[in-house]
């Protein structure tokens, strides 16, 4: 089933890096944006952004590539539209006389909200549901602690829980500013529910408790 957010939009809009185990994460991401959506926002609220969703066939971006005009291009979850053909060599994404960023929404309301806050809301939550993936392994002795023993240390699980509650702490402000960029502007979002009972305002969202860690004494 389709998702609001792709992989490439958890690398890019989430404190992550290549190690991160988020690109793993995705494969779980229909769940992560059903139980945020179910429990926070509103059902008929998320079916809404998925059908506003554009319509694109873009072709990754490679650098030094020729691109003519038209064509469509994608870059960490971002769709560009080559509005001047670039030659032979290329030209670099950033020039915006040869490439335009395309919105992920028809409806700019839905797009201002994405870019503003729900994407970085569903890849922390992406982030913040991956860290107990990167923090053990599962190995034929058993679950160990996961850590490159030439150049690091585990984490203790003081660390891995402070970086969870960290990241809770950032959903939670991001949920209130979205709360109030809605409350602002409530003509354009009449699907949308504001933060449903433990979310927001009267606490953390039950989908972002830090220490809900299926079992894991962390």
């Amino acid at each position: 089933m389709e998702t609001l957010l792709t992989v490439r939009e958890a690398i890019a809009l989430s404190p992550s890096d290549s190690h991160s185990y988020v690109e793993e994460r995705c494969t779980h991401l229909l769940f992560v944006e059903e139980e945020l959506f179910n429990e926070c926002f509103g059902w008929e609220f998320y079916e809404a952004l998925k059908a506003d969703i554009a319509s694109y066939t873009p072709s990754p971006f490679i650098a030094g590539r020729e691109y003519n005009l038209g064509e469509f291009v994608e870059y960490g979850g971002v769709v560009y539209e080559v509005i001047q053909a670039t030659g032979v060599g290329g030209q670099a994404l950033a020039n915006t006389a040869y490439f335009e960023r395309r919105p992920k929404f028809t409806t700019p309301a839905f797009e201002a909200l994405w870019t503003g806050y729900l994407g970085r809301i569903i890849s922390f939550r992406v982030m913040q549901g991956g860290l107990m993936y990167r923090s053990v392994k599962d190995t034929a002795k058993g679950v160990i602690k996961a850590f490159d023993p030439e150049s690091s240390r585990p984490a203790t699980n003081a660390e891995v829980r402070g970086v969870k509650e960290e990241l809770g702490a950032d959903i939670e402000r991001m949920i209130k500013a979205m709360d109030a960029f809605v409350n602002r502007n409530s003509e354009l979002f009449p699907l949308y529910k504001k933060a449903l009972k433990d979310c927001g305002e009267a606490g953390r969202c039950r989908s972002y408790n830090p220490r809900k860690n299926l079992g894991f004494n962390i």
